[in-house]
């Protein structure tokens, strides 16, 4: 009997290494009825699930057929919704969005915020990374520039030194 190791789930773009334990003979490897090569052990980049077929020529003349089934689970989407522009020393409030997931995730922002949202102070441009992970490991990241705009400059003319009740 083959034994077969290798990772039944990866993200996309991802490799992943599928090997068959034991040397009884001949293996011949396929990959969606595509020849893909030889040996006890392949490293291949998936990008969709895919399904390998072992053929093994064993060496006393038989041949039996083997398949391993590898999942390919897709990055969460990630979108930063929130203040891109404010006044200079007021607060921003940015929120990430996480549209479709494998569910489970974690947040981890360039400023070292490990929540969905982020909120301060700002008194330059300054552009936030947040990269969120799933449970299955997979992850993805967004970036936001938020700009910050200079205060109005008021000036306030008195025309006389003192005003009245009722002056104008």
């Amino acid at each position: 009997i083959i034994h077969i190791k290798g990772k039944e789930e990866v993200c996309r773009g991802d490799s992943v290494i599928i090997e068959l334990e034991g040397n009884y003979g001949a293996y011949s490897w396929y990959k969606g009825g595509e020849y893909i090569g030889e040996g006890g052990k392949i490293n291949d980049i998936l990008t969709n699930t895919s399904l390998y077929r072992i053929l093994v020529n064993y060496y006393n003349g038989c041949n039996k057929e083997y398949s391993h089934k590898v999942i390919v689970n897709g990055p969460p989407v990630v979108n930063i919704v929130g203040d891109s522009i404010v006044c200079y020393g007021n607060t921003y409030m940015l929120y990430c969005d996480v549209i479709s997931s494998g569910g489970g995730c974690t947040y981890s922002w360039s400023d070292g915020n490990m929540s969905s949202f982020n909120k301060g102070v700002l008194y330059n441009d300054k552009r936030f990374y947040v990269t969120v992970r799933d449970i299955k490991g997979c992850y993805s990241t967004d970036s936001i520039l938020v700009i910050v705009r200079d205060l109005p400059v008021i000036n306030i003319e008195k025309s006389g030194e003192y005003v009245c009740r009722g002056d104008s």
